[in-house]
């Protein structure tokens, strides 16, 4: 979930999504305390999805940097 807390009266949380076409979704959470932690849940969530996503892009660039290493070092050995 891709959005950020939001207090009125410190007492009711709204969540704020990013800008989609020129509009800023707003949602209404309350302050029931199942559905706070379930909104800060889903928050995380996303966060999480976010540095694994990052990682896993890292992980593929050194992966494919192998590759292209060892078929390198296959070309070199098949040309002697």
């Amino acid at each position: 979930m891709y959005a950020s807390e939001h207090w009125r009266e410190n007492k009711y949380l709204y969540l704020i999504y990013p800008m989609h076409d020129g509009d800023r979704r707003r949602e209404y959470i309350g302050a029931d305390a199942d559905r706070i932690a379930e909104a800060r849940a889903g928050i995380e969530r996303g966060k999480e999805f976010d540095q694994l996503s990052a990682k896993l892009k890292q992980l593929e660039a050194r992966m494919n940097n192998g590759v292209a290493a060892l078929q390198e070092a296959g070309r070199q050995l098949g040309s002697w």
